[in-house]
């Protein structure tokens, strides 16, 4: 079982088409792993709406859509093999 004391992360990035191949190959390896996805909206994320960012001079820089980042996680014991065969 991967928890969060026992696990390191590997992987961290925002292509999807990436975390697929990347956990293909951890499945061909015979790897567990978990995946963490995390949604950011920009400047946007910081506020409750647009209307706020923009009022504080954000205005040309507000991004409104959203980018999910994926981390991969393996256990602790798995580190070296997961690296090797991500090579």
């Amino acid at each position: 079982m991967i928890c969060f004391l026992n696990r390191v992360k590997i992987f961290t990035d925002s292509s999807p088409i990436e975390l697929a191949n990347t956990k293909n190959k951890l499945d061909e390896a015979g790897i567990k792993y978990i995946v963490n996805t995390t949604k950011f909206n920009g400047y946007t994320s910081r506020f409750q709406s647009v209307r706020t960012a923009a009022s504080l001079n954000y205005g040309t820089a507000v991004n409104d859509t959203p980018t999910y980042v994926y981390d991969l996680y393996v256990h602790r014991k798995d580190v070296e093999r997961a690296k090797q065969c991500l090579l």
